[in-house]
């Protein structure tokens, strides 16, 4: 069960990584679900690691909307 710890602390760790963003754009939920296209709940779920259906086509978009490398991002 070690790749179910390892995908989490992705995930923990991706979505601190992008609530760290939103708040040094001054962005509340709402405005970073509305500029991405996705609801305020699951940029919510993102940012706390619970949000299982992260791919990599939902990290381009959002680096594409905070106008951010990848690398910024993905741990």
């Amino acid at each position: 069960m070690p790749e179910i710890i390892i995908l989490e602390n992705f995930l923990i760790e991706t979505g601190e990584n992008i609530r760290k963003i939103r708040r040094s754009k001054k962005h509340t939920v709402h405005t970073a679900a509305a500029g991405i296209g996705i609801q305020p709940s699951t940029i919510s779920k993102i940012e706390t690691g619970k949000y299982k259906g992260l791919s990599f086509e939902m990290i381009l978009r959002i680096c594409n909307f905070y106008k951010v490398p990848a690398k910024k991002i993905i741990p």
